[in-house]
């Protein structure tokens, strides 16, 4: 089978309908599937989806866990990796929803011109559900057309309705994946291992943040934002291919460098050292004068206040 589209949702009663629409409408030649998985939702999701999956019964295919696997969602998306047949991976969650008919298309055509290439993407708009803030995008044209290792763990701006893999990129996915924060980004560092990341630019998805949102949606500060993506390289350390221990490192380095600066500005004096330390840890390097990044935010660190465990100073 050439496509297996990955449709996993929970709880997403007002938004389920768009992402189908979206996805019944694509135009894709040779066979393909569609698989929606449902994670116990006890909203009026399973009969939404059920009503599509008897109007499309030889495109779209439900897998119903009896109760909810929980996890962000990353078990239920374990199985349905499991149970597809294509040799292209597509996935979306129930929330978000697709532009383009020619979408999977494109994609799927992409990956066949670039055999070196394991997964490719595309730009997608940023829409707020209560419109506290105007449509963006995530990327833009600006962003490199092909990326590495380095660049997936460096950062990420890839938004996640957006992926096409290889299906030997991802299956199967290893033990550890549920156990990493988040969902999406450890699946671009898992698809980095087995070759180069294509970027399409333009913007074929739109991903809502509404109340009941991750990733965007559930960083509520950027100290918090900075302690989340610490903790993901934390999680990756020793769970890699050892070629990419390296990048892996210095990717962890910055990231708590990040850290150490953020706690410094909310007056975290001892925070931000230890985790200042780590980073150079983490480098295998002692504090040098010649640094300069890492020497201005010592000296900013010694003329901060100090605050105490309970934030008082």
């Amino acid at each position: 089978m050439r496509l297996s589209v990955l449709l996993t949702t929970y709880q997403h009663e007002r938004f389920i309908a768009d992402a189908l629409e979206g996805v019944v409408a694509q135009r894709l030649d040779g066979p393909w599937e569609v698989i929606v998985g449902d994670d116990a939702s006890t909203d009026r999701n399973r009969e939404i989806i059920r009503d599509y999956a008897r109007r499309y019964p030889d495109l779209i295919h439900t897998h119903f866990p009896e109760r909810n696997l929980g996890h962000g969602g990353r078990p239920i998306f374990a199985q349905m990796v499991e149970r597809a047949r294509g040799d292209h991976l597509a996935v979306l969650d129930g929330d978000d929803y697709w532009t383009d008919p020619r979408k999977l298309a494109r994609q799927s055509a992409y990956l066949d011109a670039h055999p070196g290439c394991a997964m490719c993407f595309h730009d997608v708009v940023i829409h707020w559900e209560d419109g506290s803030a105007p449509d963006s995008r995530v990327t833009g044209r600006r962003t490199r057309r092909r990326s590495e290792m380095r660049h997936v763990l460096g950062s990420t701006s890839i938004g996640a309705c957006s992926p096409l893999f290889r299906r030997t990129a991802l299956a199967p996915l290893p033990e550890w994946y549920r156990d990493v924060i988040w969902g999406d980004w450890q699946l671009y560092v898992l698809a980095a291992q087995h070759g180069w990341i294509g970027y399409l630019p333009d913007a074929m998805a739109v991903y809502r943040i509404h109340e009941g949102s991750t990733t965007w949606g559930s960083w509520t500060t950027a100290l918090e934002r900075a302690e989340q993506i610490a903790r993901f390289h934390r999680e990756l350390t020793g769970r890699l291919d050892t070629r990419f221990d390296a990048a892996l490192a210095r990717a962890r380095a910055k990231a708590l460098f990040l850290l150490a600066r953020e706690h410094a500005a909310v007056g975290d004096r001892g925070a931000a050292r230890r985790a200042l330390a780590q980073s150079l840890r983490s480098r295998g390097l002692r504090p040098r004068p010649q640094d300069a990044r890492r020497l201005a935010l010592r000296l900013r660190l010694r003329d901060a206040p100090e605050r105490s465990a309970t934030g008082q100073g």
